[in-house]
């Protein structure tokens, strides 16, 4: 079974029961796990000192051009850096776009952050978004005001169908707001989800294999598994084997084994516009 790991991040720092990889670790972990990309999600060190920065990436997917596919994370308050950003990084080989409106005070369909999604569908980036009422800082002691209110799916609403061009994915099922999440992503087809996060004792991971079970076996009857949702990670890669088969799992009790490879892989290779 072919896999690609949509959300994962360049673990440099030990933090709580994480260890620290880097970028040789960690692909030394996708090969005893069977997995053949990662997309790397930078974050800004301010926030997350344990996980690599834009150029922290960079420096990984340079040494695995082959394995690792760099995300760029932008700030859309801040215009004018992010637009350099997404120049810079996009020129580099960079892949994917991340936010943390969490982190950012930024509702993302606010109007005044147009440019920056205008450069993102110049560049045919896919985005993906932390959603969902939980942002984890496990013991750094890092102390910062978030907002989560804008972290609600609504959000993306407005933003999915002014560019419908450009892909964006919802992180983590959007946690405990996953029906909202669902909605979203099963009215535009430019939404995606991906599960990380989601263990067997999640809410979301347990309603929805038992709708999923309800319905007919050729088709996906809540979730847009054939096409739109994709496996993700964001642990290090010890949990690997932990998560693909959790997932695995969820697929075949719903009856549905042939989304398999969608859901592991051939969704995100077309989102990332690799070869299926």
């Amino acid at each position: 079974m072919r896999v690609i790991d949509f959300h994962q991040h360049l673990w440099i720092r030990e933090v709580g029961q994480m260890q620290a990889e880097g970028a040789r670790g960690f692909v030394a972990g996708m090969d005893r796990h069977g997995v053949e990309r990662a997309v790397l999600h930078a974050l800004p060190t301010s926030l997350y000192p344990h996980v690599g920065d834009n150029g922290d990436v960079l420096k990984a997917i340079r040494e695995f051009p082959d394995r690792l596919i760099g995300s760029v994370y932008i700030n859309p308050r801040d215009i004018a850096r992010s637009l350099e950003a997404l120049n810079r990084y996009h020129g580099e080989g960079f892949g994917c776009v991340k936010l943390l409106p969490y982190f950012e005070g930024v509702y993302v369909d606010d109007p005044t952050y147009t440019p920056v999604f205008e450069k993102v569908d110049e560049l045919r980036l896919p985005v993906m978004i932390h959603m969902g009422p939980r942002g984890g800082l496990p013991r750094t002691g890092v102390k910062v005001p978030f907002d989560f209110k804008c972290i609600h799916p609504m959000y993306l609403t407005n933003l999915a169908a002014r560019f419908p061009n450009t892909n964006f994915v919802i992180a983590h099922l959007a946690f405990e707001l996953f029906w909202d999440a669902i909605a979203l992503h099963r009215a535009y087809r430019n939404v995606y989800i991906e599960v990380s996060m989601n263990g067997p004792n999640s809410l979301a991971r347990q309603v929805l294999l038992d709708l999923e079970k309800q319905g007919p076996k050729d088709r996906a009857r809540v979730l847009r598994l054939d096409s739109r949702v994709m496996f993700g990670l964001d642990l290090n890669s010890t949990s690997y084997a932990e998560y693909i088969g959790y997932w695995k799992e969820f697929i075949e009790e719903a009856g549905k084994p042939q989304f398999l490879d969608a859901f592991f892989y051939a969704t995100a290779a077309r989102v990332l516009g690799l070869p299926v």
